[in-house]
């Protein structure tokens, strides 16, 4: 693939992402079917304990979380100003990345406009609470094209705060290109998952 037809691959039919839905979806609901690694993960988050809060502690993701699982699996921490910044990221995830992104302003890995709706999504998912399901393009600095699938679940730190987010990805396939391009992103598909603590949009 050319550069300029690569350009014409991200441009293409590119929209801004919304949800699926104006509510809640079900995994079972999903258009996209999940591979097992990401039922497993979302089956460990639900089977945390709930210490009455909402959704589970943030010290049982690392204490918890299988073997075989975490590789692919990071943490997101809301500081102040509202940035999530990735304080914790997976043997498999740092090896797929051109550069170590462990403690990256994880909006910094969008466009402008993008970043804007991921805040929004990831307070979104902090504030209902809810989880979220995407899968997006990103066009990396050497040219590479990656297609990768997320999965988002939030999490509480000390007094009951909702400001984790932990997460799941894989890549879904990668296109080896080797055309100099600004990095970009591009969603393709997002929706917001129904973790039976929250309430409908």
């Amino acid at each position: 693939m050319s550069a300029g037809n690569q350009k014409n691959f991200l441009n293409k039919e590119q929209k801004r992402f919304s949800t699926e839905s104006s509510q809640l979806l079900c995994v079972g609901e999903l258009t996209a079917p999940w591979s097992k690694e990401f039922g497993q993960f979302f089956e460990w988050w639900q089977t945390l304990k709930r210490y009455g809060h909402l959704v589970p502690r943030i010290r049982d993701f690392d204490e918890n979380i299988p073997k075989n699982l975490a590789p692919a699996a990071f943490l997101l921490k809301r500081e102040r100003g509202g940035e999530f910044r990735l304080s914790e990221i997976g043997e498999e995830l740092r090896a797929n990345s051109l550069k170590d992104l462990r403690g990256s302003h994880y909006l910094s890995l969008f466009s402008r406009d993008q970043a804007e709706e991921m805040g929004e999504h990831l307070f979104e998912i902090c504030g209902q609470p809810c989880g979220s399901d995407s899968i997006r393009t990103v066009c990396q600095e050497n040219g590479d094209l990656v297609i990768i699938r997320h999965l988002l679940l939030p999490m509480v730190g000390e007094g009951g705060v909702l400001k984790f987010v932990c997460g799941y990805a894989k890549v879904l396939d990668r296109k080896l290109q080797g055309n100099q391009l600004l990095r970009s992103n591009r969603f393709e598909h997002i929706a917001y998952l129904d973790i039976s603590a929250g309430r409908s949009k």
